[in-house]
This record gives C-alpha cells, sequence and structure tokens, in this order.
C-alpha cells in the first residue's frame, strides 16, 4: 500500500500521537512507581534520551526498552541533579518570599526585581540541562555550565522555547483531558526540538571556526617555508 501523499501523512501523524502518548504515559507510570520524589528526574532524563533518537532519526527503536535502560543507567546521576535543581529553586523561592515581604520597605525593596530576573534565567537554563546531558557525556558542573552556556549564546531561540511552552500549556489548559497523555512529553519534546536545533548550530559555528583556523596554520606554514 502506498503511504505517500494525504494518507501517508496522516499515518504518520499517527503514529507520532501515538509515541508521544506511549512516552508520557511510561514517565507518568515510573514516575508514580518511585513515589515521585526517587524516579522523576531519572524517568524525565529518560525521556529526553528517548525523544533525542527520535529528532536524531532512530525512529524504530524499541521505546519500553530505550526509556528503562536510560533510567536505570542515570538514576543516581540524574538524582544527584536533580537535588541541585530542588536546592538552587527552593533557595531563590525563599528569597522571593522574603523580599516579597519587605517588598515595600526601605533597600529591600530594591532587590526583588533582580533576584526575580535572576530566577526566571535559572529557570530558563534549566530546560536546557535535560537536552545537554542527554547529548553530551558530561559531567554535573560541565552540564550546568553547559546548559546556561547555551541558553545565553542563543536568547532568540530560548525566547521561541518559552513562547512554544507557554502557548502548548495554553492549549492544554483548554483540553484538560490532554494533560494525562502529553502533558509532559509534548514540552518536553519542544525543549529537546530546540535545544537539539541550539547544539547543532553551537557545533556547526565551532566546526567553521575549527576549519577556518586549520586554514590560517596552513596558509602560515605555507608562506613560512
Amino acid at each position: 500500500m502506498d503511504m505517500r501523499g494525504p494518507m501517508g501523512g496522516l499515518q504518520k501523524i499517527a503514529e507520532w500521537i501515538t509515541r508521544m502518548a506511549y512516552l508520557n504515559l511510561l514517565w507518568l507510570g515510573f514516575t508514580l512507581a518511585g513515589l515521585v520524589l526517587f524516579t522523576i528526574f531519572p524517568a524525565t532524563f529518560a525521556m529526553f534520551a528517548v525523544l533525542r533518537k527520535w529528532i536524531m532519526g532512530e525512529s524504530d527503536l524499541p521505546v519500553f526498552k530505550t526509556f528503562f535502560s536510560y533510567l536505570k543507567q542515570d538514576f543516581i546521576r540524574a538524582n544527584l541533579i536533580g537535588l541541585v535543581l530542588v536546592v538552587i529553586g527552593f533557595v531563590l523561592y525563599v528569597d522571593l518570599q522574603f523580599l516579597l515581604t519587605f517588598s515595600g520597605e526601605g533597600v529591600v525593596a530594591y532587590f526583588y526585581y533582580p533576584v526575580l530576573f535572576v530566577t526566571l534565567l535559572v529557570a530558563l537554563g534549566t530546560l536546557f540541562v535535560f537536552p545537554v546531558y542527554v547529548h553530551y557525556e558530561l559531567n554535573i558542573r560541565q552540564v550546568f555550565k553547559t546548559a546556561f552556556f547555551l541558553m545565553a549564546v542563543n536568547p532568540l531561540l530560548s525566547i521561541l522555547m518559552i513562547v512554544a511552552l507557554g502557548t502548548t500549556f495554553y492549549a492544554m489548559l483548554s483540553f484538560p483531558a490532554t494533560v494525562i497523555f502529553f502533558g509532559v512529553s509534548i514540552p518536553a519534546y519542544l525543549v529537546m526540538r530546540i535545544s537539539y536545533g541550539i547544539i547543532e548550530l553551537a557545533r556547526m559555528k565551532q566546526q567553521a571556526r575549527d576549519e577556518k583556523a586549520a586554514e590560517k596554520k596552513e596558509t602560515s606554514h605555507a608562506s613560512g617555508m
């Protein structure tokens, strides 16, 4: 049967919808199985690992086996990264609440908006942590450093990520039933897709710089002969 044309397009859409729903249910199931506290971050990193492979064209991989494999192998490191994120988030939340309480009193009021701005930057940078972790082989410190670097050097795409996530969440609020099947997988896909584009852009820029440097070195070597 020829699946090109409109029918082929509909079949691909149906396949993607099914995959995203299945991945979301896997995330939900394993998160709840670990009482949320112990498995939410390993399950989230496993989801991003699967999404990365799909985006790179590996669409026929065994989803459950791949998801579970990443969840097991990254269980400890994912929880360590998650702990760091929770601690940072908690500290910033406490700071904001403290400053909000005294927002109308003297010099303390001037610190609220700078801290709020830093909090928003940290929240945006956190979105890059998951794609960076599954794409590169880095230690925990390098994961955070690379994530915030990618966010900082690509502000327009970072803003695009926020707009895409905001639009998605708004649409889901209009259709609450979709949250069960796509509440995490669709936003994660958008984050991974945009982040992968940023990562590839950074790679191409670095490759161009390396080629230019190599060409310059060859030219200098030839002129010195």
